[in-house]
């Protein structure tokens, strides 16, 4: 008896494949190959599966997350740039920045936008820390302690105050102390704190005097003085002072 087979012939340009069959899927450029398995149903081949779970497929503008080093926090969400089957870049939005450890410095802006101090950064454990390049260059924070020095030397205790990122004053601490301008207008009083008359102050080199009317006088007790004495004495005696030196006394 005659048995009768059925002959198949697979084109030149074709192959067998067998459904679990290990087949090796490359880019577009024919390189970067990936071992994958073969999926045959019903003589057909439905698909080639990635046997590594850390291998995947990326699409031209794939959103590809952006994450800490440990996974646990998200930084950013950013489009894949494809190109000849190879990922060529993540491309970050303009309003990102990527810091690299011993990367160049930065500049600093106040809070109005104006002015410009450059500073150094360090990444650690995906944070940023700022150090300023400049030693003359601080950062103040409002009702900071600051130490007020004068020309002489002199220190005052005061608060940093800052508006708008812009220094606005530095109160003193201590209501003992006072600031004086040259040529202000200062009470001057006698031991007892009354009898007080108005002196101008004198500033220089940091140092301040006050310099009394040239109608009033300073006395020290005790001192003799040898000025005229004229009228005659019941109750009053009343001095005579020009530009700023008892000149004689008015007896009545």
């Amino acid at each position: 008896m005659l048995k009768a087979y059925s002959i198949f012939h697979i084109p030149p340009n074709g192959v067998e494949v067998t459904n679990g069959e290990v087949v090796a899927v490359s880019n577009s450029a024919g390189a970067d190959p990936h071992n994958a398995v073969a999926v045959v149903a019903a003589s057909a081949l439905t698909g080639m599966e990635l046997q590594s779970s850390t291998t995947c497929f990326v699409d031209q503008n794939d959103q590809i997350v952006i994450k800490t080093s440990d996974g646990s926090a998200t930084l950013a969400t950013s489009p894949a740039a494809v190109i000849d089957g190879l990922i060529d870049s993540i491309r970050l939005g303009g309003n990102y920045a990527v810091f690299n450890t011993g990367g160049a410095s930065i500049n600093v802006n106040q809070f109005d936008g104006s002015g410009s101090f450059a500073a150094n950064y360090s990444i650690a454990a995906n944070q940023a820390t700022f150090t300023l390049a400049n030693a003359v260059t601080r950062i103040a924070v409002n009702l900071g302690p600051v130490t007020i020095v004068d020309a002489k030397g002199k220190t005052a205790a005061a608060t940093v105050a800052i508006n708008q990122g812009a220094w606005a004053n530095f109160p003193l601490s201590n209501g003992t102390d006072a600031i004086a301008s040259n040529g202000e207008t200062i009470a001057v009083n006698n031991s007892a704190g009354v009898d007080g008359v108005d002196g101008t102050a004198v500033v220089a080199a940091g140092a301040l005097h006050v310099n009394l009317p040239a109608s009033n006088a300073v006395v020290a007790n005790a001192v003799g003085m040898q000025v005229p004495v004229t009228g005659n004495y019941t109750n009053t005696i009343t001095p005579t002072v020009s530009a700023g030196v008892i000149t004689g006394f008015v007896l009545s």
